[in-house]
């Protein structure tokens, strides 16, 4: 009997403390962070499980909505917190000299500004809404922001005080490119790269120094770099405008290239490794390849048609992709490049998955939940939560779904389980 009263207790106890680490750090008990680009992973693949399938018959349970300003920045949350950044200029106001900038720290529960940090920059809005398109990249105590106009920002997390700032059109020589800077900030170790300049530069993080950059005379790409192991070495994937380059992290210097010429050189999506291949996609007529590379050479497995990532990166899971081509969502076998299946009604619209789901945000702003299967598009429910132009992917992290608009509306979408 004493046993069990002692089991008891301890249960009790434990139960306790799991309902104080749930208080202390709801993101920490729901699966995690979310602190940069594409997730911890860098795949846009999330480990989530705890989240809830289905909406309510109300429509979807938007916890807050903030608006940030027009930009295609996506979010990153750490510790409670969500980073994004946006443009202050409209249409109307999309010539006005004295347009900024802005970085924001909110808090992941009410949408309440944290802190923000603001400069001088031009809406720009070239055959599209304009803004920044680049995303915050947390690293423990430090957030990291690349501006379109070629800034680099490192900032205190906590307080939003400037710890170091560069600027490479400035400071390097670059000229700006057509749609801005668009690669968000990349950590390896006490590095923090970039994709610009021929084939990226590379930080220390702590103070700004430069460590290695590439040429100024370059087709600058529009996507993050994405790392791949070769054998014990670590590498780095630059796609530029006109080539996927393998690069040494320790001194830039390239060990391949594959070229890969795009119309307007947008070549935007980020790369996928999987094993000793990676594949890549580009829109306008460019289409898609598996690529199969050592630590020398990278040769050609198959190229075709089907996936045509326009801005959207796509998502890998067990031996399929599953992206956007153009205005059509796409099952796609690695291993040939054969299409599974497709579906339409989406538009040009963008993915992350969890929990061998996918979540969707179509270009107008309905969130679409589905089972990732090869074998059909599986959908399990849906809701409007945006209005006007969705192109930026929305995020899961701690139970809620963050999704923004290119004009800045930013929401907090409650799919916690419990609810």
């Amino acid at each position: 009997m004493g046993s069990i009263v002692l089991e008891s207790k301890k249960n009790s106890f434990m139960f306790i403390m799991v309902v104080f680490a749930v208080l202390l750090n709801p993101l920490e008990a729901f699966g995690g962070d979310w602190p940069n680009w594409r997730g911890p992973d860098y795949n846009g693949i999330s480990k989530e499980k705890d989240f809830n399938l289905k909406f309510p018959e109300s429509g979807a349970n938007i916890l807050w909505q903030k608006s940030i300003g027009t930009g295609f920045s996506s979010i990153s949350v750490s510790g409670g917190r969500v980073y994004t950044t946006g443009n202050s200029g409209t249409k109307e106001t999309k010539n006005n000299e004295d347009n900024k900038d802005t970085i924001y720290c909110l808090d992941a529960e009410t949408g309440k500004e944290i802190w923000t940090y603001s400069f001088l920059a031009a809406l720009d809005p070239v055959r599209y809404d304009g803004g920044p398109n680049a995303t915050p990249t947390v690293d423990g105590d430090r957030v990291y922001c690349f501006a379109r106009e070629g800034g680099i920002f490192c900032f205190d997390a906590a307080s939003g005080d400037i710890i170091w700032q560069k600027n490479i059109i400035n400071d390097f020589g670059l000229k700006p490119i057509t749609y801005g800077y668009s690669s968000s900030p990349v950590i390896f170790k006490e590095m923090v790269l970039l994709n610009g300049g021929a084939h990226g530069f590379a930080f220390d993080k702590n103070n700004g120094k430069l460590l290695w950059k590439t040429s100024e005379e370059s087709k600058d790409g529009y996507s993050t770099p994405v790392f791949l192991d070769i054998g014990k070495e670590k590498l780095i994937l630059i796609f530029t405008g006109d080539a996927l380059r393998c690069i040494n992290l320790k001194d830039g210097k390239q060990h391949w290239e594959y070229p890969w010429e795009t119309r307007h050189d947008l070549n935007v999506a980020d790369p996928i490794i999987s094993d000793d291949t990676v594949f890549i996609s580009s829109g306008y007529g460019t289409g898609c390849a598996l690529l199969k590379f050592d630590n020398s050479k990278v040769d050609l497995v198959w190229k075709n048609k089907e996936i045509r990532n326009h801005f959207n990166s796509s998502v890998l899971l067990d031996g399929y992709i599953y992206g956007f081509d153009e205005k059509t969502l796409k099952c796609l076998k690695l291993s040939d490049g054969s299409v599974a299946w497709s579906e339409k009604g989406l538009g040009k619209g963008s993915l992350m998955m969890a929990d061998n789901k996918l979540i969707i945000l179509s270009d107008d702003g309905l969130l679409v939940i589905a089972n990732a299967t090869s074998e059909k598009f599986d959908k399990i429910s849906e809701a409007k939560i945006l209005d006007g132009r969705c192109w930026t992917v929305p995020v899961l992290s701690g139970g809620k779904v963050y999704a923004r608009n290119a004009k800045g509306d930013l929401v907090c979408v409650d799919m916690s389980s419990s609810k």
